[in-house]
């Protein structure tokens, strides 16, 4: 990978790793089914115009039997399940929740009949962040400070999110991935819009709450996956099957006891996942942050 490539990969981690919060303060004034279809709505609005240019907006209009069960997989349904289980969660537990992407994948790609994702430091890696989410949701629900059924719902969405990708990249290899999502964002939009106008909200919305659903769409939603298939064609990979990984980064501030956890697999698709103190990885003053690497399967 070039400087460029590095950058622009280091710049869609960050955007992907700050929906959780962004969707926190939005679901404070603002309704989980007017939030998704805000963010589609604006995520759609960007990049349909783009693959529209680029001449590959048909295409994935001609592959709508595949885009529109990948559109519940990967919108319709973890969006609402993620927004809604903020409600009764912090967003750096549903961060780490959502973590658990990379295990699924790995366990989806085996039924799949791709047994050399169970290589030995993958496996390795995979247990040692599977038992550590497992002590954290444990200690989470036993002290009573999170929800279970919230828990419970973003570890489906995690599921979903992993078949997802897996799904569409099988059956649409060679369809532009702005166009894919650009139509499943519009088929989200169009699906969560009735909803929306019937839970809209009585009271007045904060400044806050409006930002950060506008941050939300443009910037989570519409500009990481326009920057992530432009890494994908800067690299000149024929799939978005990655042989690396996507570092998200959340704010959090009361887990792994002043440390930070990376969960890191790393090129060449090699995993292991390690505890580093705090102090090495300090992106945000004030906060203790866990850096998360979301496998790009």
């Amino acid at each position: 990978m070039t400087r460029k490539s590095w950058i622009l990969f280091s710049i869609v981690g960050f955007l992907w790793g700050i929906p959780y919060l962004l969707m926190k303060v939005a679901v404070a004034d603002i309704p989980p089914a007017l939030i998704v279809a805000g963010r589609t709505l604006i995520g759609a609005a960007i990049l349909i115009p783009i693959a529209m240019k680029k001449n590959t907006f048909m295409d994935a209009i001609r592959g709508i039997k595949y885009v529109a069960p990948y559109a519940v997989l990967e919108m319709i349904g973890p969006w609402i399940l993620i927004t809604s289980a903020e409600q009764e969660i912090s967003s750096g537990l549903a961060g780490l929740l959502v973590s658990t992407v990379p295990i699924f994948s790995t366990i989806f790609s085996s039924l799949r009949g791709d047994h050399s994702v169970w290589q030995p430091k993958r496996i390795f890696g995979l247990i040692v962040g599977f038992v550590g989410i497992i002590a954290l949701v444990g200690i989470e629900s036993i002290t009573g400070s999170s929800n279970p059924k919230a828990i419970a719902m973003v570890i489906l969405a995690s599921i979903l999110y992993a078949y997802a990708v897996l799904m569409i990249t099988a059956n649409l290899p060679g369809v532009d991935g702005i166009a894919i999502n650009g139509v499943a964002m519009g088929i989200t939009c169009i699906f969560y819009t009735p909803i929306a106008i019937a839970v809209w909200p009585s009271n007045p919305v904060s400044v806050e709450a409006i930002s950060a659903l506008v941050a939300l769409g443009v910037f989570s939603t519409a500009i990481a996956f326009m920057l992530f298939f432009i890494v994908i064609v800067e690299i000149n990979c024929k799939s978005w099957v990655l042989p690396f990984t996507l570092v998200d980064v959340f704010p959090i501030a009361k887990y792994c006891n002043g440390f930070v956890l990376c969960n890191m697999v790393c090129i060449g698709n090699r995993g292991t996942q390690i505890i580093v103190p705090r102090g090495v990885i300090e992106p945000l003053q004030c906060w203790q942050c866990v850096i998360i690497v979301r496998e790009l399967f």
